[in-house]
Protein backbone atom coordinates (compact mmCIF):
# COMPACT_ATOMS: atom_id res chain seq x y z
CA UNK A 1 0.00 0.00 0.00
CA UNK A 2 1.56 3.28 -0.83
CA UNK A 3 2.62 5.30 2.23
CA UNK A 4 0.62 8.33 1.35
CA UNK A 5 -2.70 6.53 2.33
CA UNK A 6 -4.31 5.26 5.54
CA UNK A 7 -3.92 2.23 6.25
CA UNK A 8 -6.88 -0.55 6.72
CA UNK A 9 -10.07 -0.66 5.12
CA UNK A 10 -10.19 3.41 4.90
CA UNK A 11 -7.84 3.45 3.19
CA UNK A 12 -10.04 3.05 -0.20
CA UNK A 13 -13.37 3.69 0.82
CA UNK A 14 -15.07 6.58 -1.03
CA UNK A 15 -16.21 9.85 0.44
CA UNK A 16 -18.76 10.17 2.48
CA UNK A 17 -22.46 11.68 1.66
CA UNK A 18 -21.49 15.05 2.59
CA UNK A 19 -18.58 14.93 0.07
CA UNK A 20 -19.52 13.14 -3.64
CA UNK A 21 -18.82 15.49 -6.65
CA UNK A 22 -21.76 14.36 -8.93
CA UNK A 23 -20.50 16.25 -11.62
CA UNK A 24 -17.72 18.16 -12.76
CA UNK A 25 -17.34 21.40 -10.80
CA UNK A 26 -16.37 24.95 -11.85
CA UNK A 27 -13.25 25.72 -10.49
CA UNK A 28 -11.95 28.93 -9.16
CA UNK A 29 -7.96 30.38 -8.07
CA UNK A 30 -8.28 30.85 -4.28
CA UNK A 31 -6.52 34.68 -4.17
CA UNK A 32 -3.08 34.41 -2.99
CA UNK A 33 -2.44 30.94 -3.15
CA UNK A 34 -1.79 27.92 -5.30
CA UNK A 35 -4.90 25.93 -5.25
CA UNK A 36 -8.31 26.34 -7.04
CA UNK A 37 -11.62 25.50 -5.07
CA UNK A 38 -15.39 24.54 -6.14
CA UNK A 39 -17.28 27.44 -5.42
CA UNK A 40 -20.32 25.58 -6.49
CA UNK A 41 -20.15 22.41 -4.41
CA UNK A 42 -21.69 22.61 -0.64
CA UNK A 43 -18.34 21.04 0.84
CA UNK A 44 -14.85 21.64 0.70
CA UNK A 45 -13.84 20.99 -3.00
CA UNK A 46 -10.21 21.76 -3.79
CA UNK A 47 -7.94 21.36 -7.34
CA UNK A 48 -4.11 21.22 -6.98
CA UNK A 49 -1.60 19.62 -8.69
CA UNK A 50 -3.48 17.54 -11.36
CA UNK A 51 -6.23 15.85 -8.42
CA UNK A 52 -9.42 17.25 -6.34
CA UNK A 53 -9.45 17.22 -2.97
CA UNK A 54 -12.33 17.03 -0.42
CA UNK A 55 -12.49 17.32 3.35
CA UNK A 56 -15.77 15.89 4.21
CA UNK A 57 -17.36 16.67 8.06
CA UNK A 58 -15.75 13.51 9.22
CA UNK A 59 -12.05 16.20 8.55
CA UNK A 60 -10.47 13.20 6.63
CA UNK A 61 -8.73 14.84 3.73
CA UNK A 62 -9.68 12.69 0.10
CA UNK A 63 -7.64 13.11 -2.98
CA UNK A 64 -8.62 11.73 -6.38
CA UNK A 65 -7.57 12.62 -9.83
CA UNK A 66 -10.56 12.30 -10.81
CA UNK A 67 -13.95 14.82 -9.99
CA UNK A 68 -15.87 11.48 -9.75
CA UNK A 69 -13.23 9.48 -7.77
CA UNK A 70 -12.17 6.60 -7.01
CA UNK A 71 -11.45 8.48 -3.41
CA UNK A 72 -8.50 7.70 -0.81
CA UNK A 73 -8.57 8.61 2.01
CA UNK A 74 -5.16 10.45 2.78
CA UNK A 75 -2.83 10.62 6.17
CA UNK A 76 -1.99 14.01 7.28
CA UNK A 77 1.83 13.67 6.65
CA UNK A 78 0.65 13.64 2.34
CA UNK A 79 -1.36 16.67 2.52
CA UNK A 80 -0.02 19.15 0.20
CA UNK A 81 1.29 22.48 2.23
CA UNK A 82 -0.82 24.77 -0.49
CA UNK A 83 -4.13 23.17 0.98
CA UNK A 84 -3.22 23.02 4.47
CA UNK A 85 -2.19 27.61 4.35
CA UNK A 86 -5.50 27.76 2.82
CA UNK A 87 -7.68 30.55 4.67
CA UNK A 88 -10.32 29.42 6.65
CA UNK A 89 -12.15 31.42 4.40
CA UNK A 90 -11.70 29.18 1.57
CA UNK A 91 -13.50 25.89 3.10
CA UNK A 92 -17.83 26.72 2.27
CA UNK A 93 -18.33 24.06 4.94
CA UNK A 94 -15.49 23.73 7.91
CA UNK A 95 -15.73 20.08 9.33
CA UNK A 96 -16.27 20.73 13.28
CA UNK A 97 -12.58 19.18 14.19
CA UNK A 98 -11.07 22.72 12.56
CA UNK A 99 -12.90 24.45 15.26
CA UNK A 100 -13.30 27.94 15.71
CA UNK A 101 -9.94 30.79 14.03
CA UNK A 102 -9.65 33.97 12.34
CA UNK A 103 -11.16 33.75 8.94
CA UNK A 104 -8.12 35.03 6.79
CA UNK A 105 -5.75 32.12 8.51
CA UNK A 106 -5.35 28.72 7.68
CA UNK A 107 -6.77 25.90 10.62
CA UNK A 108 -4.71 25.20 13.02
CA UNK A 109 -3.55 21.74 11.61
CA UNK A 110 -1.05 21.23 14.42
CA UNK A 111 -3.72 21.02 17.04
CA UNK A 112 -5.97 18.71 15.26
CA UNK A 113 -3.43 16.28 14.31
CA UNK A 114 -1.23 16.75 17.19
CA UNK A 115 2.60 17.55 18.41
CA UNK A 116 4.67 14.70 16.60
CA UNK A 117 2.52 15.88 13.40
CA UNK A 118 3.75 19.52 14.10
CA UNK A 119 7.08 18.30 14.80
CA UNK A 120 7.25 16.63 11.35
CA UNK A 121 6.20 19.83 9.63
CA UNK A 122 7.76 22.61 11.07
CA UNK A 123 6.69 26.07 9.22
CA UNK A 124 3.69 24.66 7.74
CA UNK A 125 1.80 27.19 7.99
CA UNK A 126 3.98 29.98 7.22
CA UNK A 127 4.24 31.54 4.02
CA UNK A 128 6.68 33.72 2.27
CA UNK A 129 4.62 35.83 0.08
CA UNK A 130 1.40 35.63 -1.56
CA UNK A 131 3.01 34.09 -4.28
CA UNK A 132 5.41 31.38 -2.62
CA UNK A 133 4.26 28.96 -5.01
CA UNK A 134 3.63 29.07 -8.24
CA UNK A 135 -0.48 28.27 -9.21
CA UNK A 136 -0.89 24.71 -10.12
CA UNK A 137 -2.97 24.67 -13.64
CA UNK A 138 -5.80 23.89 -14.78
CA UNK A 139 -7.44 20.75 -15.64
CA UNK A 140 -7.43 20.45 -19.44
CA UNK A 141 -11.22 20.00 -19.42
CA UNK A 142 -11.86 23.26 -17.89
CA UNK A 143 -9.81 25.45 -19.66
CA UNK A 144 -11.77 23.70 -22.87
CA UNK A 145 -14.65 24.74 -21.48
CA UNK A 146 -14.55 28.07 -20.49
CA UNK A 147 -13.24 29.03 -24.12
CA UNK A 148 -16.48 27.28 -25.36
CA UNK A 149 -18.27 29.57 -22.67
CA UNK A 150 -16.11 32.70 -23.28
CA UNK A 151 -14.92 32.22 -27.04
CA UNK A 152 -13.36 36.26 -26.73
CA UNK A 153 -10.77 34.67 -24.84
CA UNK A 154 -9.41 32.41 -27.41
CA UNK A 155 -5.91 33.11 -28.39
CA UNK A 156 -5.54 35.72 -31.71
CA UNK A 157 -4.43 34.23 -34.43
CA UNK A 158 -1.38 35.46 -36.67
CA UNK A 159 -2.57 37.67 -39.69
CA UNK A 160 0.87 37.68 -41.19
CA UNK A 161 1.05 34.01 -42.33
CA UNK A 162 4.27 33.56 -44.21
CA UNK A 163 5.02 30.37 -46.72
CA UNK A 164 8.06 29.43 -47.62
Amino acid sequence: MPAYLLPGPVAHQGPPADARLDRCPRLVRVPGHPVYVAPEFAGNAFYRDGGYWLLPADGQWRHSPQFDGPWHTIDPDHVPLALLRLPRSAFHAPPACLGAGEPFRPPRWDLIWGTAWALRHPGWAQRDGPHDEPPTPRPPWQQALELQRNPDRRPALPTDFHHR
